[in-house]
Order: structure tokens, then C-alpha cells, then sequence
């Protein structure tokens, strides 16, 4: 730390303007560590997931944070190949910049891409680099549980020994859940187990607050029925499939099913959907960030998902916004996985297990048959803990500490 405010330079693709997954989570939280104090500069990549075209300047000021945006290749995000591409050449870009660019604060680096953590390490060989390692989520552990790698390919076995590298260049390792910290612990040797550090994911519980004139229970059509939301990235390893299952289960007498984001589950399950015929299910696009908090009101439940086999390895951050938004949780994932014992905790929802297609259906019933003053009250309950501990401003108090 020097000069008068401390400093700090963050690595991540995703960032404004693309507020979407990592790149919203990560813009608020450098929004909150600017309310601060800090003096923040992110290095980005260009926009790959919602508008590939635009020109976006390379150096803009946005809020009080210093945005120097270098090269990459703006691939479609649902090609593997494509996505593939845009990782690299941000990882290669983002190497360059840390090799000639001035470093005089510590720096914070998101597993987003999972690569750019290399980058920095073998920078940290060759520049004074104080790194800070923030897992949200484990590589390639989650690509082998999607089945995208193999649990003993020479690119699994390769990469695990390459974290292993990551993890000694790190000042740092800041885990999202008690899951995750597990994994991670049993990674390390003893003597590092006290750069491990765990915090929560956040929420930005003022933006999400915001009211706006748009109703988008109007918007789509559903102005009486009872909504069942999910709003976020639908990805390989979160557990769609068991959702559309149970919504047709649900049939004649089924609540609305809206999921508004993208991600690569998507396509496969809008097929289903059209297939089956489930008119009660429908699928938007991401909404203008300003917009997010009229998309949860108009939830009577938030769904958030997570394949077995996932817990440890991620913690859908979506399940955040939900409870800052007073809303009850059903959560489909591991019972003992951070957001399946968050839910638990704070008593705002309900946990089923990934695949258990029955027991969601009965839960869906059962917070149907709730009096609205009940479930209105579980929402509160999540939204009291997640002003106590699941805050932003948690977060930035969390990492100022670490600096």
C-alpha cells in the first residue's frame, strides 16, 4: 500500500459495460472498494456475451474506476471454441500489460478466464507482484463434473499441477464457501493453509432496491399467475433439467416458469420446452442492469440450481440477489453445499436435491399452497441476512482487510 488511498488493480474479462455473470459481481464489488477509498484500476477484456460488436474505448473512467480494456477476439460465447479463443487471447493480452505496466499495488484476479490466474503467476517470476487469488470457481474440477473434460485426461492432470504452481505464487486465496474452502484446503500444503482466507458472495443490495415504472409481470403476460424465477447464467453445471422436469410434472395446474439470462443449458432447454409443449415456461434474455430489481419482484419464488457433484466447486452468486430482493429461495442442489446451508440458516426457502424431480414438484406445491404473509415473510428472513453478511459492502470491508 502506498500513497495516500490504497491501490489496487484488478484482472477480470467480464466488467462494465457488460453486466452480466462475473462481470456484474465483479463491477459492483469494484464500485463499493471506490466508495471506499481505493484507488482501482481493472484491466478487462471487450464485451463477448451480449454485444460482440460495439466499440468499446480502450481507456474510460467509469464511477471512479480506471478501465484499460486490452485485446481479445469477441468469439460467441456458447462455442466452446469460441470461447476457448476469447480466454486465450485475453489471458496472452492481460500477461503483456502485467509485464510492462507500472506495478505499484496489489493484484486482485478473478477465475475469469480460469487461465489469466497463469498469467499472473508467471508475471509474479519476473515483476514485483503481490497476487491475490479469488476462486469463483474450481478448475478444471467443473468442467469434469460437466463431462467437458476427463477426470484423468493429460489436460486434467496437467492443469491440477498447474494450480498447484498458482497457489505458491498467491499472497492470498480467497475462497466464496465453506464447500469450496474444503476443496481448496485439501489442495494445499499445511504450511499454506493460512493464505486461505473465505468470504462471502455479495449482493448490491441498492441497486436491486431500485423501483422502477417497468412491470414486467405485464411485459411477459403474467400479471395473475404464481411465478417461479430464475434469473442468471444458465450453465453446464447448474441443474435446468431437473426444473423443467418438474415444471412438467406440474401439470394442468402449474405456476409460470420464467428464466431470464443465457448460457449454454439454454438452447437445450428451450427444445424441451418446445417439445413437450410447456406453454407455462418461457425464456428472456438478460435485462438492462438497472433493471434487475424489477425482474426479482416479479417473482413470487427464485430458483437457483446447482448440479451434483458441483458443490465446493461453485456458489451461484444469483442466489444473492434473490435474498437481497426479499425473495424465497428454492434452491436445487447439494444440502451441504454453501447456498443449500445459507438457505438453511437463514430459513428463506426450501433445499431439494439435484435430480430429485418428485421432491421438487412437492416443494413447488407446498409454497404455492403458503399464505402470501408467510412467504412473504421468508423472503424477509433472506433479506435480513443478507443485509447482516451478504452485503457488497461486506465484501469491499473484506478485501480492504486484505490489503
Amino acid at each position: 500500500m502506498t500513497g495516500r488511498f490504497p491501490k489496487l488493480l484488478i484482472l477480470c474479462q467480464l466488467f462494465y459495460p457488460e453486466l452480466v455473470s462475473t462481470g456484474q459481481t465483479v463491477t459492483e464489488l469494484a464500485e463499493a472498494l471506490v466508495a471506499q477509498g481505493v484507488d482501482l484500476e481493472v484491466v478487462a477484456g471487450p464485451p463477448t456475451v451480449l454485444d460482440r460488436r460495439s466499440k468499446i474505448p480502450r481507456r474510460m473512467v467509469q464511477n471512479g474506476i480506471k478501465i484499460f480494456r486490452v485485446w481479445g477476439t469477441r468469439f460467441p460465447k456458447l462455442s466452446l471454441v469460441g470461447k476457448l479463443a476469447n480466454h486465450i487471447t485475453f489471458t496472452m493480452s492481460v500477461f503483456l500489460n502485467l509485464m510492462v505496466r507500472k506495478i505499484d499495488r496489489p493484484v486482485v484476479v478473478f477465475t475469469n478466464p480460469p487461465f489469466v490466474v497463469g498469467a499472473c503467476a508467471v508475471a509474479s517470476i519476473f515483476r514485483p507482484i503481490r497476487m491475490i487469488y479469488i476462486v469463483f470457481d474450481v478448475y478444471p474440477d467443473t468442467a469434469v463434473q460437466a463431462g467437458v473434460l476427463g477426470p484423468q485426461s493429460l489436460t486434467t492432470r496437467v492443469w491440477h499441477r498447474f494450480n498447484q504452481f498458482c497457489f505458491s505464487r498467491a499472497e492470498k486465496i480467497v475462497v466464496i464457501g465453506r464447500c469450496m474452502e474444503r476443496v481448496i484446503q485439501a489442495r494445499l500444503p499445511v504450511a499454506s493453509h493460512e493464505k486461505l482466507v473465505r468470504m462471502h458472495v455479495w449482493a448490491d443490495e441498492a441497486g436491486i432496491q431500485l423501483k422502477t415504472t417497468c412491470s414486467y409481470r405485464e411485459k411477459w403476460g403474467i400479471s395473475n399467475q404464481f411465478v417461479l424465477g430464475y434469473s442468471g447464467n444458465l450453465g453446464r453445471f447448474h441443474d435446468i433439467d431437473t426444473i423443467i422436469s418438474a415444471a412438467a410434472g406440474l401439470r394442468p395446474h402449474s405456476p409460470e416458469f420464467v428464466f431470464v439470462g443465457e448460457g449454454h443449458a439454454k438452447t437445450g432447454a428451450q427444445a424441451r420446452v418446445a417439445q413437450d409443449h410447456l406453454d407455462h415456461v418461457q425464456f428472456h434474455t438478460y435485462v438492462p442492469r438497472e433493471d434487475l430489481g424489477a425482474v426479482l419482484s416479479a417473482f413470487d419464488v427464485g430458483l437457483v440450481a446447482l448440479k451434483k457433484g458441483q458443490e465446493g466447486l461453485s456458489v451461484p452468486s444469483k442466489t444473492f440477489g434473490l435474498m437481497a430482493a426479499g425473495k424465497p429461495i428454492i434452491g436445487i442442489m447439494a444440502a451441504d453445499s454453501e447456498i443449500g446451508l445459507i438457505i438453511q440458516e437463514a430459513q428463506c426457502g426450501w433445499v431439494v436435491e439435484p435430480g430429485d424431480v418428485d421432491g421438487l414438484v412437492a416443494v413447488i406445491r407446498a409454497a404455492m399452497s403458503l399464505p402470501h404473509d408467510e412467504l412473504v415473510e421468508m423472503g424477509q428472513r433472506g433479506r435480513k441476512a443478507s443485509m447482516e453478511k451478504y452485503t457488497v459492502g461486506h465484501a469491499a470491508e473484506k478485501v480492504m482487510g486484505l490489503l
